[in-house]
């Protein structure tokens, strides 16, 4: 190994001697011990708090869910009124035209049901 030379002269520094503190580790680990009891006493009230609020959602909403199927139910039965008056009056229509118009408004028409109870059924689904 070589040695190096500074071409200048390190100042020493007198460090005052310390007593290192005894540490009771019995202290120590009850301590920790009952710190880890209470973040687990805190952590089964916040569990049980969430259980709480989440029965008062269900109660809350479960309601709010009769309510939504019952007038979806009331408006499903009024969308299939209003779609058989519809097929009347296409009916009537479709005898005035002629042929191709007749296809053209067929096709028409059935893409737009097609489409009404796709609507309907995802509306069902997110109820």
């Amino acid at each position: 190994m070589t040695s190096f030379k500074l071409p200048f002269t390190l100042p020493t520094v007198d460090v005052p001697a310390f007593d290192m503190p005894q540490i009771d580790t019995a202290k120590l680990t009850s301590l920790a011990t009952d710190a880890f009891y209470v973040t687990v006493g805190l952590g089964v009230l916040a569990v049980q708090q969430l259980q709480v609020r989440r029965h008062e959602m269900i109660k809350r909403f479960g309601s709010l869910e009769t309510q939504f199927e019952t007038k979806f139910g009331t408006v499903e039965s009024r969308f299939a009124g209003v779609e058989a008056k519809l097929d009347q009056v296409m009916e009537q229509i479709k005898t005035r035209l002629p042929e191709p118009a007749e296809k053209l408004l067929d096709k028409a028409y059935d893409s737009a049901k097609t489409t009404g109870k796709q609507v309907v059924d995802l509306l069902t689904k997110a109820a």
